[in-house]
């Protein structure tokens, strides 16, 4: 996802990184006629599934031991904060792409 190709190795976007991801893409296809919304939207499903998962696990539901509801805990919290961290990118990259 374009997010990712144009992250700077340290959870931030890249401008120079997105410029050049986006320039080689419009080299053969159409940014314009993209839509963005759907693409976006399409990445935040991955996420809410690995935390529908995740809270099941943490509530008991799809975990073995108590180990395994830690980490479900652990990694609730971690997807939440992915996702608003996803969202400040969303907004930044919908900018960038006019």
């Amino acid at each position: 996802m374009i997010n990712d190709w144009a992250d700077d190795g340290m959870g931030k976007l890249n401008k120079e990184k997105f410029d050049a991801l986006t320039g080689a893409y419009c080299q053969y296809m159409d940014i314009k006629t993209v839509m963005w919304d759907e693409v976006f939207d399409g990445s935040c499903i991955g996420m809410l599934g690995w935390l529908e998962y995740n809270v099941k696990r943490a509530l008991g539901i799809e975990a073995s031991d108590e180990d395994e509801r830690h980490l479900g805990e652990k990694q609730v919290t971690g997807t939440i904060c992915d996702l608003y961290s996803y969202q400040a990118k969303i907004e930044q990259l919908k900018e960038w792409l006019g």
